[in-house]
Order: C-alpha cells, then structure tokens, then sequence
C-alpha cells in the first residue's frame, strides 16, 4: 500500500505569501491568536483597520493581482486604470477618506452569466473595482477570526486547503476496516442565490460586535444588482463573484458542520461504537463550499434517516432546500462522482477497497480541450506558443489528479495529445504526419520542438510520480491537522479556486465554428442521461455520442443538430457497427 503525506503533495496551487506589510499580518495573527484562545471573545474596534493606508494598500494589491481585474463593473473602471502609482495614491486616499467618515456605499453589482456543464448557465456578480478593495479589506479582518470557528471537514475557499481533504479520506473511511460503505451526496438548491441575510447576520454577530463593520456587511449584502440595464434590489443571497461572496458562505454554512460535529462528529471510537449496537448510522461530513457529501456506517435505512435529519435541519435552521433529486443515499459500490472525481468501492484479486480517479466528464473535457487546441483552423499558430500553452492544460490536470488513481488516464491523454500534435503540426507544414515527425526532431515517443538553443517538449503525465496504479488502487490516507494558517504570521489572504483541472488558454484558435459550448455540454447532459454507459452493449469504456439524424454538410444550426435528443450514447465497437449514412 502507498501512503500519502499531504504535506508534501497539494493539488491546489499555494496562497501567494508576502513579505511586505508585516504589521497587517501581525495584527490578523492576533486576531486569530485572541479567537482560538478564547472561542466566545467578541470583536469591537475593528473598523479603524478597514480605513488603515497599509490595509488598503494590501488589499489593492491582492485585487489588481487577480485575473478579475481585468473586468469592469457598473463604473466602467478596471486594474489597467490603477497602473500608474499616482493613480494608485489618489484612488487610496479618496477610499480610505470615504470609509472614515461612513460615507462610502457599495455600487450596484453588475450580473452576468456564464455557461454550466449541464447546459444551464449561472449568474454572477462583478462588482466595481472600489468594492472589491473594501471587500478584500473586510476578508482580511474576518478570515482570521473565523478560521478559529471552522472545522476541518470544510475545506472549500479556505487557506491552504484543497479539494483533496474531501476526497483522499474516503480511502481509510471506505475500507475493509472502518466500512463507511454508503455515501449520502447533498446538493443544495440555489445555496448562495438563497443565503437569508438575518441569519447570516446573527451568525457572524457571534463575532463581530463593531457596529460600523456589521452595518458595512448589510451594505454589500443589499447592493442592487444591473441586468442588462435594470436595476433590481436583492432580498437575500450573496453574489457569487465578490471576493467577500465565499467567507460569508463558509459562515453561513458553518452552523451546519456545527450541527453534524454536534450529534455524529465529536463521538469517540467507543461511542460510535455504542451507536451502531443501538441501530443508529454513524456519519463524517466532507464539505467543500456548498458541495457535501457524508461518509455513513450503517443500513440504508439507518442512512436514509440521517439524511432526512439534515433535510430538516437545512429548512428549518438555514431556510435553504435540498434537492430531492439529487440529494440521496449511494452504495459505495456504485460510485459517485464529488468534485471532479469518482469514487468507488470496487473488487480486486486480493479483497475490495476504494478506487478514486477523474470522473469521465472531466475526462471528456480534457479531450475536447484539446480538440479545440489543436484543430485545423489553429495552424496558423506557432509551435513554440502551442507547445506551451498545451503544457499549461496537461500540468494543470495532472496536477489535479496525481495523487488519485489516475495513471492510466494519464497514459490515455499522453497518447491523444501526442497524436493529435503531430497530426496538427503535419497539417500546418502540408506535409505528411512521417514528414511532419522528422521535423519534430522526435527523440523516442516524445515530441520536441527545437528552436536553435531553445528546446521545448510536450509534457507528459506520466511523468509525475504517481502513487498508485490501475492495479493496484489501495492506499493509506496520512491525516494532516491543518492549523489556522494566519497564527503562522506570514500570510496574505487571496481568494484563489482551482477546483477545475482544466485552466483557461487565452488566444487559442477553436478546431471549426460548429465545435462551441453547445457541442460539449449537450453530450455530457446526454451521457448522463444514459447512465454514463453504451446503450446497447452496456460498455463504459470509449464512450461516444451518435447523432441519430446525421450531421449534414456545410452550415447548419449547432443548437439543433447537436441538441440532446438527436445524440445516443456509444462505445466506440458500437459505433463503428452503425453504417454511415451515405
């Protein structure tokens, strides 16, 4: 078996650490020094830090660091206009003035949507670039002092902490030894959409007793928000998209992980023992943001009442709803998908134990993603620049999922980005893939561009030492007690996501017109309706969509040919039976 120090591998990339500004952190390491020590301290005064130069300067700086900087909001200002240092003063000065006197008001958040991969699309809010430094600046004085309340099990949007302390548990939690063999996935409807704003507040007032900070909090929570030129006031929910947006999520949800730690988590071995003589589910809770799932020990129906429990508690204590389609009990055995990756309980030679790997979505975006990349329509650009932004992809998914069983995807898309750069390095010289690798200076299976002393190589997988094989999936999950970073003193809190493995590429040309977001979400929605399984032979290996009514030739409406209904889930033996329609 391997094992896993944590310690050393994360899948996430690490918070950005700065060394300047050493009195903000001294003083957001007390903060969390005098919350840990004392769990029911309330915190007055803090407001003079909000209109504090250094703090502001801080917290400017996180903001023009993140790509969102880029994106205006209602007032048409983004980060290029604070380039210049006299800028930068002048737009401090004016901040720090505003909240001193209590004359700053947040500016309506402007609302757009992006596209989901069940083919829906979900609303965010970008707010203006003088919003987002005072909601920086407010994250920075919260965070310390809430990373004492948290517990472990949530781990999404926090400090050094990533989606791997939801999913490498379940090995030891899964195995022949604990049999936690039953899964409860909860998916809440709406979750930051339908936060009620009094009972966040009374969450966070268990706290914050500083009237100027709490009063500033409401603000941001009332802020009206433009769609598409009409202003509409808003009754509850955060906007997903602040910087604050997060914090105030993980808050709110805190009383739930308060709830489970309350009646299943703070048991002891005995006491989780006692519990099952007396026909009671034990449970272990893994939440990231507003995505969980429970671990249980016990019978489906043992389970099934744990999970009407919590149902209760959310509609009655957080006014939120659980899906009661998605919200339901799952044999390990038959595996869930959380968080990009599957896991399942599965029977090997030498006993069962639990198999995580990346979910076949996620696998079916890697290789469209480079579909897209390496498409006809993108030779024009130069191999250098598509070797690196290609490497960018690769690293990135590789990264996510080293540390699961993964090798095997790893070989696969090894062999499809090879393959589908040379035949698109062959197509831009129009000449023939034996040509087209001569040229590559091909050195064994790897393919290498030269460009006199420059040297870059496509990056493969398999190259990042994997703990675990196909063959053998077996592990032993190293816990790792993870301490509230800011009473290590040297922090700065950005708010970063990786939780998609698959990073942005600016500039890359797609591989034709009839290829957009329609083409990928429509066949996910479509292998999902099918059981992510061939509906013929019952094959979940190779899977492919066939178009019932044939795509025809030269233009045609994207939306319709490649709508849901018109695709069947494939495998490739299959498919190729189909005879092609003339």
């Amino acid at each position: 078996m391997g094992l896993y120090n944590q310690s050393d591998e994360r899948s996430s990339a690490p918070v950005p650490r700065k060394r300047e500004g050493r009195a903000v952190l001294d003083i957001q390491s007390g903060l969390a020094i005098a919350a840990t020590r004392q769990p029911n301290k309330l915190f007055y005064n803090l407001h003079p830090l909000l209109w504090n130069r250094e703090w502001l300067n801080s917290a400017l700086g996180a903001v023009l660091d993140n790509t969102g900087a880029r994106t205006s909001g209602v007032d048409g200002m983004c980060g290029a206009d604070l380039h210049e240092p006299s800028a930068k003063a002048r737009f401090i000065e004016e901040l720090r003035t505003e909240l001193k006197r209590q004359t700053y008001r947040p500016s309506p958040v402007l609302r757009k949507y992006i596209p989901k991969a069940n083919g829906g699309r979900r609303p965010i809010g970008i707010p203006t670039i003088r919003d987002r430094v005072v909601q920086m600046v407010l994250k920075m004085v919260l965070e310390p002092i809430f990373e004492a309340d948290f517990l472990p099990n949530s781990n999404g949007f926090r400090p050094e902490r990533s989606t791997l302390e939801c999913v490498l548990p379940l090995y030891q939690y899964g195995n022949r030894r604990c049999q936690y063999h039953w899964v409860i996935e909860g998916d809440i409807e709406g979750c930051f959409d339908n936060i009620d704003h009094g009972i966040l507040m009374q969450a966070i007032e268990k706290r914050i007793a500083d009237p100027k900070v709490l009063w500033l909090i409401r603000q941001f929570l009332r802020a009206p928000v433009v769609e598409e030129g009409v202003r509409v006031r808003i009754k509850k929910g955060t906007p997903q998209g602040g910087v604050l947006s997060p914090l105030l999520a993980n808050i709110y949800l805190n009383e739930f992980d308060q709830y489970w730690h309350e009646r299943w988590g703070q048991m002891t071995q005995v006491q989780r023992r006692r519990q099952r003589r007396q026909g009671k589910a034990n449970c272990v809770l893994f939440r990231y943001a507003d995505d969980f799932i429970l671990s249980a020990q016990g019978t489906r129906e043992q389970v099934a009442l744990v999970m009407d429990s919590i149902r209760s508690f959310f509609e009655e204590k957080l006014r939120l709803n659980l899906s009661t389609e998605k919200t339901r009990v799952v044999p390990l055995e038959e595996g869930i998908d959380f968080l990009g990756f599957n896991i399942q309980l599965v029977q090997l030679d030498y006993g069962r134990c639990v198999r995580i790997c990346p979910t076949q979505k996620n696998q079916l975006r890697l290789r469209y993603k480079l579909l897209a990349m390496l498409g006809p329509y993108s030779c024009a650009d130069d191999p250098l620049t598509k070797i690196m932004s290609l490497n960018r992809v690769l690293r990135g998914w590789a990264n996510y999922y080293k540390a699961v069983n993964a090798y095997q995807q790893f070989q696969t898309a090894d062999w499809l980005s090879e393959r589908l750069f040379r035949k698109w390095y062959s197509g831009r010289h129009r000449m023939g893939v034996r040509q087209g690798v001569s040229e590559l200076h091909a050195e064994g299976r790897a393919a290498i561009i030269r460009r006199g002393p420059v040297k870059v190589e496509l990056f493969r997988m398999t190259s990042i030492k994997s703990m675990h094989t196909a063959k053998n999936p077996s592990l032993i999950w190293k816990y790792r007690s993870i301490r509230n970073p800011y009473l290590k003193g040297d922090f700065l809190t950005i708010a970063t996501d990786e939780e998609y493995p698959i990073p942005d590429v600016p500039d890359v040309r797609p591989m034709a017109p009839e290829y957009d977001e329609i083409y990928l979400n429509n066949r996910i929605m479509a292998f999902g309706r099918d059981g992510w399984k061939c509906t013929r032979c019952g094959s979940r290996e190779s899977l492919q969509a066939h178009h019932i009514e044939p795509v025809p030739k030269g233009v045609f409406d994207s939306s319709v040919v490649h709508r849901v209904e018109n695709l069947q889930t494939l495998c490739t033996t299959c498919h190729g039976k189909i005879p092609k329609a003339g």
